[in-house]
């Protein structure tokens, strides 16, 4: 009976360390699950859904010059099976957004495909940007700009509620177009459209293709450039505060 008790028990130990070392490879490997690396700008738009992301930069950096605060701006295609919560503070502590001591950074994750978004509060601007703030700016401005597929100048109003509440002044917003600019731009294509093909057709009556071809107007990059690298961030912190929303 007694050898029998002994061998229950040593059979529940031994299960017990099975389990725990199962746990234990579990949290390793979340523990050392890598992101995407951070174009060494405030704004990282990895799911192209910004349009004027130089201007959001300039915004951003106006407010870390002002205000100290180191804002970053980060799209992503997909959570995968990770929570919205979980991706942005592993992302924050992984790029360490904010200063190393102050732990002054903020987060704004948006994810496309999931329609999910997350302010991420660093340890420092948590007594100034509390969760319910955070939550506000979610629910009052970001949902109603995104779910209009106005992304930009949700951002835009979202980093001045930002700097409004740590009594900020970044002057003048900047003036982003949203959707209704957007109701022309079939016409104007259309209209380019007429203008080439009358071009093309004036110019064969001239004889010019007949010379070899033609080298247009060389036209700048529209869009997805960057502002000059910026060397990453400075090894802030954050404990999971903030609030997360949906559009």
């Amino acid at each position: 009976m007694i050898q029998k008790k002994c061998a229950t028990r040593l059979v529940y130990i031994l299960l017990s360390v099975v389990l725990l070392s199962l746990l234990l490879t579990v949290g390793a490997l979340g523990a050392t699950r890598t992101y995407m690396k951070s174009t060494g700008n405030l704004v990282n738009d990895f799911a192209n859904m910004l349009k004027h992301d130089l201007l959001i930069e300039e915004r951003l950096l106006q407010l870390e010059k002002v205000g100290g605060v180191q804002f970053a701006v980060v799209t992503i295609d997909n959570l995968g099976d990770e929570s919205i919560e979980g991706y942005a503070e592993g992302l924050f502590q992984a790029w360490g957004i904010g200063k190393k001591g102050e732990d002054n950074g903020l987060l704004l994750l948006i994810s496309k495909e999931d329609r999910k978004m997350r302010i991420e509060v660093g340890y420092g601007l948590e007594p100034y940007i509390p969760d319910a703030f955070a939550g506000h700016i979610i629910d009052s401005i970001l949902k109603v700009r995104f779910g209009q597929g106005e992304f930009d100048l949700g951002i835009v109003e979202c980093i001045d509620a930002v700097a409004k509440k740590l009594q900020v002044d970044l002057g003048q917003a900047p003036e982003v177009k949203v959707n209704k600019e957007d109701e022309f731009s079939y016409i104007e294509l259309i209209f380019i459209i007429l203008i080439l093909i009358i071009f093309s057709l004036t110019s064969r009556k001239r004889g010019i293709y007949n010379r070899g071809p033609r080298v247009g107007p060389r036209l700048p990059p529209m869009g997805g450039g960057s502002s000059g690298g910026r060397g990453g961030f400075g090894g802030g912190r954050s404990g999971g505060g903030g609030a997360s929303g949906g559009w």
